[in-house]
């Protein structure tokens, strides 16, 4: 009897054995492994393309997913806008147009993978390179930004504790899409702290949030050595025209190991103010990508759907050095549109079906070209229509109901409001020529 009891629970535990190997071997994984990405033990080369889904309305976000996949991607990459997602230091919003689970699972339903591009620090296109500005009201985290000062990482801190449990379920480990992350943004062309870039980096792995690291850095000895650390990805960027075989060399003098990944090719650019619309030719974008999937390296396309940015989001580059004062400062347009293969409307253009024509050289599409709807999903375009207007009303007339009012001896600045819009109108009492008091009324908005 008793040798029956220890064959029978002999079986049980080698029962229990295969049970475990088997689901071992069937649970979703991503990684890498020598030269490649890995997913689920196979090797795979990540085409991906970049669309920011605070820029698009939501109800158009599905249309754009799903032209993604149509033209050939299996990717696509997101930047993540902390001045959006916490607009005081006490309140959150994910709602609406920052639903970003739900953009999450609309990805996956079209098929997607994500790559998540998180705060601090997105873009200098958009406001304030998605730093909250009421981050500004602490004088130590103001002048710690992109740092490893302790004020400003309690502030990084606290709003991952509130967005990593968000990202979580949809770990691809975790039976979702996101397969990557990104440790801070082209760092190497601000800084070299590497004590910060480590702590964001132990941030998102304490936080369960078990994806392939990865830095973006421009094609220098400079960005990318004092961009990043050594363990994460070294990734490469470059414009349509760039130097492919030179970058990803110098990126390999870095990098000796692990997939090559471009994950910013620009195959278009953003507007400024007083400029016109840039553009960049489709066909020689199509053979700057060609030539990065003949090398075999994976590749996000920067932007592949174009936006907006809403409100007064709009960011600004510029020379602080230039002689001109214009240039020091060279506001970005509201249109995000870049130029991209989707573009602003949603319309399909020449650039979206060359670019699919050399990605089906490399992967499988598969929905033919002419089964595309180059229409589908836009807003109307109204360029060549006249439009009329029934009514208006003007905006100092609706101050009153659509911001908060101040009044006091002096202006105040926008790190008060947390970072409202703000319109100054100064009122001066002048007696005997002097000047005898100033008043500022101010609302935000």
């Amino acid at each position: 009897l008793t040798l029956m009891n220890n064959i029978r629970w002999q079986n049980i535990y080698y029962f229990l054995i295969i049970i475990y190997i088997s689901f071992a071997s069937s649970a979703p994984s991503f990684n890498v492994s020598g030269d490649q990405f890995l997913k689920d033990g196979a090797p795979f080369r990540i085409i991906s393309g970049s669309m920011h889904y605070f820029r698009i309305h939501p109800l158009q976000w599905t249309d754009r997913l799903q032209k993604m996949k149509q033209g050939g991607l299996n990717t696509v990459t997101t930047y993540i806008p902390w001045n959006l997602h916490q607009p005081t230091p006490s309140t959150f919003d994910f709602q609406g147009i920052l639903d970003l689970e739900n953009f999450i699972k609309l990805a996956d339903q079209a098929g997607l993978l994500v790559i998540i591009r998180p705060p601090p620090y997105i873009c200098n296109e958009w406001e304030f390179g998605g730093f909250p500005a009421w981050i500004m009201k602490n004088n130590e985290a103001r002048l710690g930004l992109r740092t490893s000062q302790p004020e400003y990482l309690r502030y990084v801190d606290a709003f991952f504790a509130v967005l990593s449990p968000k990202l979580k379920p949809y770990i691809y480990a975790n039976g979702g899409p996101i397969v990557a992350m990104q440790v801070e943004n082209e760092y190497g062309s601000f800084g070299s702290d590497k004590e910060y870039l480590h702590h964001l980096h132990q941030l998102m792995l304490n936080a369960g949030l078990n994806v392939v690291f990865f830095s973006s850095n421009g094609p220098s000895p400079l960005m990318l050595g004092n961009g990043a650390t050594d363990d994460v990805l070294r990734t490469v960027n470059f414009g349509y025209n760039g130097d492919v075989p030179s970058s990803l060399k110098i990126l390999r003098q870095f990098q000796p190991t692990g997939p090559l990944f471009v994950t910013e090719l620009w195959l278009g650019w953003f507007d400024n103010w007083g400029t016109p619309h840039q553009t960049r030719d489709a066909t020689t974008c199509a053979n700057t990508l060609d030539a990065i999937l003949a090398s075999g390296a994976s590749v996000n396309i920067f932007m592949f759907v174009g936006g907006t940015n809403f409100g007064f989001m709009n960011g600004a580059d510029g020379d602080p050095n230039s002689e001109d004062p214009f240039n020091r400062y060279f506001a970005i347009t509201t249109s995000y549109d870049y130029d991209a293969p989707i573009n602003e409307s949603g319309s399909l253009t020449e650039k979206y079906f060359k670019l699919k024509n050399v990605i089906s050289k490399y992967a499988q599409v598969d929905i033919p070209t002419e089964q595309c709807e180059e229409n589908s999903g836009k807003f109307l375009d109204v360029s060549e229509r006249d439009i009329p207007i029934s009514s208006q009303i003007s905006l100092w007339e609706a101050l009153g109901k659509i911001g908060q009012r101040y009044s006091g001896p002096r202006p105040l600045t926008l790190e008060v409001f947390f970072g409202s819009n703000m319109i100054f109108n100064l009122i001066f009492n002048l007696k005997k020529n002097q000047l005898e008091n100033i008043r500022s009324k101010s609302f935000s908005i």
